[in-house]
């Protein structure tokens, strides 16, 4: 219309806008052409309106879009704060527990550190959390008013706490991994032998001691009937006998401690496996295979095990290894102690009672050990068995391999030296000897006992260097001299054939593979090592130092009289 209307005022010459016959035309005509454009100018301010709007509409949806998507943002930053605390939380009371339980100065450095910085890291914690919150009030003020300015404060703190949240999960990570490096399933392993090792070791002292307990009752009835028949004029028989009772009686007493020291090692060692996860038990399976690879055939079949269950539902999980080591380590460190304990008191009964058992018995040269010539291993053999002094029966199967007493062994020289092979290890030759000797030798009268009194004096005969048994016990010495041999016999070195400080007494590896003799000298030193590094007191140089003495086999604790035995004429 606008346009038709300029095209009709066009037709016009300016020479007829002033002409009176057209003016009324003219003038109608601007008339209506003015009120046409002021209609248009309507419908455009219209338009702008409507232009207005719709942007309006959509910086609100913009906003509305970006709100709920920092809304999302925000709860999520929440989310992963809090399982970043959550974490850290969880590292604490790790630290917490590990206080005094740390197995050497790097993890004692590490909780010494968590101490002193954690209560920071929190407050950074609980500030970024502030922020969060003030993210959440902020989103809904945009939601309210729609501002552009404040949105874009919303986006700026929004990235700001996200790098703060990355932070604080770099931190989790970072002292995750130094936990992973204490190698909790190495502990847990740790804790699961020192439990198989003490009822190993109970084990061997009450067989000791039932031995010991059986030799008396012997040497009560021999003394008894020799009284009967030849009299006791001066009262040595009675002497002897007085000293047997009272002998056996501590025994007794001994055995009991021994037997109450089981109970509280099995009710530990229950509890313990219950919160073991399936890799734990499955490694302690493979440790038991590797022993019995060393166990002859026959011995196999007497000792045969229950099938072992391997299935836990408990995870597989640092921090819970780590909280079960905690719970049992300190536990475990009293039944050692307990250990240490009744060793010590064997060893003072049998100091106290040395003179008895020395008049019990004689004391014979025991005939030497002929080596084969040229035989590097059997002559170091022969020099350690004639050293020992102990007239054991020994057979020379092939290099390096014997039959000593009973025991099949193989030998070889290592860095030097001659060494048995024991368990998963190496054992030298002298402690070799000086440990299972004695044992050999009691298992030799026993079977020589047996075989008098079931058989009406029928001797059974041995292979080897020696005569029947009873005589190469007689000609080995007392009772006493062979307990004197295994008084340091659980304070043994044993030698890793990989080890290069074999040499130095350093033990065999404790993985499965190379399965570590059980000792209790052993067992002492790593009790030393374990648990008194994170109590001991820091020497100038900033290692950790701590004493770890041990009576001496060879007197009687304070108290303890030796058994006198009577003047003989």
């Amino acid at each position: 219309h606008n346009d038709f209307q300029t095209k009709k005022l066009n037709q016009y010459k300016p020479e007829e806008f002033v002409d009176y016959p057209k003016s009324p035309e003219i003038i109608k005509e601007v008339r209506e052409f003015q009120a046409r454009i002021k209609g248009s100018m309507g419908e455009l301010d219209k338009m702008q309106d409507t232009l207005d709007d719709l942007n309006t509409e959509l910086i609100k949806q913009d906003i509305d879009n970006a709100s709920n998507l920092l809304g999302k943002k925000a709860s999520k930053l929440r989310e992963r704060l809090t399982q970043a605390n959550d974490d850290l939380r969880k590292i604490e009371e790790i630290g917490k527990k590990m206080d005094g339980n740390t197995s050497h100065t790097d993890e004692e450095e590490f909780i010494d550190a968590l101490k002193d910085e954690m209560p920071e890291v929190f407050k950074n914690i609980d500030s970024n959390f502030e922020q969060i919150d003030g993210i959440d009030k902020l989103l809904k003020d945009v939601e309210e008013t729609k501002s552009v300015d404040k949105m874009t404060k919303l986006k700026k703190e929004a990235d700001e706490a996200n790098v703060k949240v990355e932070q604080s999960e770099g931190l989790v990570n970072k002292l995750d991994n130094e936990i992973t490096e204490w190698n909790p399933h190495k502990k847990l392993v740790r804790r699961d032998e020192e439990l198989e090792e003490i009822e190993t070791l109970l084990g061997e002292f009450k067989q000791d001691l039932g031995q010991d307990l059986g030799l008396m009752d012997k040497e009560m009835a021999k003394n008894q009937s020799k009284q009967e028949k030849e009299g006791d004029p001066k009262g040595d028989l009675a002497h002897l006998q007085e000293g047997i009772v009272n002998y056996s009686k501590e025994i007794e007493e001994l055995l009991e401690e021994i037997d109450d020291l089981k109970g509280k090692r099995d009710q530990c060692f229950d509890e313990f496996d219950v919160e073991l996860p399936k890799p734990i038990k499955v490694d302690r399976v493979k440790r038991s295979q590797e022993g019995d690879k060393f166990t002859s055939p026959n011995n196999r079949k007497s000792l045969k095990k229950p099938p072992v269950n391997v299935e836990s539902d408990k995870p597989y999980d640092n921090y819970h290894m780590l909280d079960v080591n905690t719970k049992f380590k300190g536990r475990i460190n009293d039944l050692l102690k307990t250990l240490r304990d009744v060793n010590q008191k064997r060893k003072d009964l049998e100091d106290k009672y040395a003179p008895l058992k020395r008049d019990l018995s004689q004391v014979k040269q025991p005939k030497a050990y002929k080596a084969v010539k040229g035989d590097a291993v059997d002559e170091l053999f022969a020099k350690h068995l004639n050293a020992a002094n102990m007239n054991i029966p020994v057979k020379r199967l092939g290099p390096g391999k014997y039959i000593f007493g009973t025991k099949q062994i193989l030998a070889k020289i290592i860095n030097g030296k001659l060494v048995i092979r024991v368990g998963g290890g190496y054992m030298s030759a002298d402690e070799f000897i000086e440990q299972y000797g004695p044992i050999e030798l009691l298992k030799l009268m026993k079977s020589q006992e047996m075989a008098e009194e079931g058989a009406n004096g029928n001797k059974a005969q041995m292979t080897g260097r020696g005569s029947n048994p009873r005589q190469m016990a007689a000609n080995v010495g007392s009772i006493a001299d062979m307990k004197e041999m295994m008084r340091n016999s659980l304070n043994v070195k044993v030698y890793d054939d990989h080890n290069p400080n074999a040499d130095k007494g350093f033990g065999s590896s404790r993985s499965p593979q190379n399965q570590r003799k059980t000792t209790l000298g052993k067992l002492e030193t790593d009790i030393a090592q374990e648990s008194k590094i994170g109590k001991g007191s820091r020497s100038p140089q900033g290692t950790r130092t701590h004493k770890f003495s041990q009576a001496s086999p060879k007197q009687p604790s304070g108290g303890q009289k030796a058994f006198q035995s009577p003047k003989r004429s």
